[in-house]
């Protein structure tokens, strides 16, 4: 039983990374087939106009069951504008703490808190931001 469950959650972690790259490659059709990442598909395209991948994502993950727990950080190059914050070109890390439920391979849950606060207070935002919510 603990060698499923292993393998189980190497896949599962596996496919968080995979689904986490892709998105950074612009590739957000990976989205389509995880319903999870609901909200996240509407958030992507703002962050990718603004923000591109400069160096490999790192991961810190725990699996359990069929939860992957993910500590993400990316280099990111702030080349487009993002809130009141012109582009800079300056190059930022985003941390980010995301849990997942994965079910055969899909991630059917999402839940993710993500450092942009501190990313846009580091580019020169002039005020706290509060993103907008999406519905």
């Amino acid at each position: 039983m603990a060698d499923i469950e292993t393998e189980l959650g190497t896949a599962n972690k596996s496919l968080i990374r995979s689904i986490t790259q892709a998105a950074w490659n612009g590739e957000l059709e990976v989205f389509d087939h995880h319903p999870g990442y609901w909200q996240t598909r509407k958030v992507f395209p703002l962050i990718l106009s603004a923000f591109r991948q400069v160096g490999a994502a790192r991961f810190d993950q725990i699996a359990e069951g069929n939860h992957v727990f993910s500590l993400t950080s990316v280099r990111v190059m702030h080349h487009g504008p993002m809130i009141d914050v012109a582009p800079t070109g300056k190059e930022v890390v985003l941390n980010n703490a995301a849990l997942d439920e994965v079910q055969e391979g899909t991630v059917t849950q999402h839940n993710g808190a993500s450092g942009w606060p501190d990313v846009l207070r580091r580019l020169g935002a002039s005020a706290p931001v509060r993103l907008a919510r999406t519905a």
